[in-house]
């Protein structure tokens, strides 16, 4: 399995952002998606996950979607997408138009990002079968990890005002717009798990965000000084 955990494009932001923030196809493990000009969702291939069904969030029960079949939750809701990224963990991440972001699929680690604070860390087939907006959570800029609360990219407790998502395989990730942190990265999910060609589990800090605790919530990517990574125009993430 790829061992690659995280590559940043930290370059100036005078170059501006890469033409991965207008991405509108992507493939993951064992599924795919992409995004039609009207700003619809279309999604197909594996649905199920251990017992459990609904990982492309298009309401079947099915185990696999064999062609490409309408996310409703954006047409129903009058949502414009115009990035959508398929995790290689089976989960997607989606911006839309005002800079708000979705994610859905398997959520086993919190790479969704939409769990409650009471929730376990991890749980094995946890599927978010339906599209749901990132939770900023309680982790505010001055904390031990640094988040996103009480920021103009909290709002109403969800985040909002980004310009670039990214799924990796356990984890998401998203540069920021608006004007008080933009061009810095914030990531969430998986933060200590990962296996390497043996089986053995041996990747830990993944995120970037100064410890090894799986995130539920976006929190900053960190320097050398830890301090928020700035200047981001990029960024991919491989398998764990």
């Amino acid at each position: 399995m790829k061992r690659l955990a995280l590559l940043v494009g930290s370059l100036t932001m005078a170059l501006g952002l890469f033409a991965q923030a207008d991405l509108v196809y992507s493939g993951g493990n064992c599924v795919s998606s992409m995004v039609c000009d009207n700003g619809n969702v279309f999604v197909w291939g594996r649905n199920k996950s251990g017992s459990n069904v609904g990982l492309l969030g298009t309401g079947s029960t099915a185990e696999k979607l064999t062609t490409m079949t309408m996310v409703p939750y954006f047409f129903q809701n009058n949502i414009t997408v115009r990035q959508v990224n398929s995790g290689s963990g089976s989960h997607f991440i989606a911006l839309d138009c005002e800079g708000n972001v979705y994610c859905w699929g398997n959520n086993s680690l919190g790479q969704c990002g939409t769990l409650e604070s009471g929730d376990a860390e991890k749980v094995e087939n946890r599927i978010q079968n339906t599209p749901a907006r990132v939770k900023i959570g309680s982790n505010g800029p001055n904390s031990a990890v640094k988040g996103l609360a009480g920021t103009e990219y909290d709002c109403n407790g969800y985040l909002c005002h980004v310009a670039v998502v990214y799924a990796g395989n356990n984890s998401s990730f998203a540069i920021l717009g608006g004007t008080q942190y933009k061009g810095c990265l914030v990531a969430w999910g998986g933060n200590a798990q990962g296996f390497d060609s043996q089986g053995y589990d041996n990747c830990y800090g993944q995120l970037g965000c100064g410890n090894t605790n799986n995130q539920k919530y976006p929190v900053f990517v960190l320097d050398a000084n830890k301090n928020p990574l700035k200047n981001v125009i990029q960024v991919f993430a491989g398998d764990n």
